[in-house]
């Protein structure tokens, strides 16, 4: 699958493309619930989340999805810029403008890995937030405030 946006702003042009194999081992990672696309994964390699976040943003791109949950396992470092990656390639692309990102985090250093990506992502206008809870994060998603750890 191959997604191509272009994007014109303030005189100029950005050609994005973006490439997932539909049959890809990390689609069933993806699942979409009511209100919002849900991502969930335990251990994973580097290259594995990469490819993961890819989907991810092909996903938002092709169906303009305006919530997403995020619930991370062990997450490597490397993995949250992957997720920079992709949310770049979707802000570029053309995301919905009530957009939201909802980053669970189940240990407490991928909590403070994410909550540097809380507080860059907020800045660039893109509503993100770290929650202890999948209950609070889906309440935040839907409207609500939910229960969000403060960003570092």
């Amino acid at each position: 699958m191959l997604v191509i946006a272009q994007i014109a702003d303030a005189g100029c042009r950005y050609k994005v493309s973006v490439s997932a194999c539909p049959g890809s081992a990390f689609a069933h990672r993806l699942r979409e619930t009511p209100g919002h696309l849900r991502v969930e994964f335990g251990y994973v390699t580097v290259s594995e989340i990469a490819e993961l976040y890819r989907t991810l943003a092909v996903t938002c791109i092709e169906r303009q999805l305006a919530r997403v949950l995020i619930v991370a396992g062990d997450d490597d470092p490397a993995g949250e810029h992957a997720l920079r990656d992709a949310l770049t390639t979707m802000v570029l692309a053309g995301i919905p403008r009530d957009f939201r990102l909802a980053l669970v985090a189940a240990l407490p250093r991928v909590a403070q890995t994410y909550a540097v990506t809380q507080r860059d992502f907020n800045a660039a206008g893109i509503k993100t937030r770290v929650f202890e809870n999948e209950e609070d994060a889906a309440r935040w998603l839907d409207g609500g405030d939910g229960g969000a750890r403060r960003a570092a």
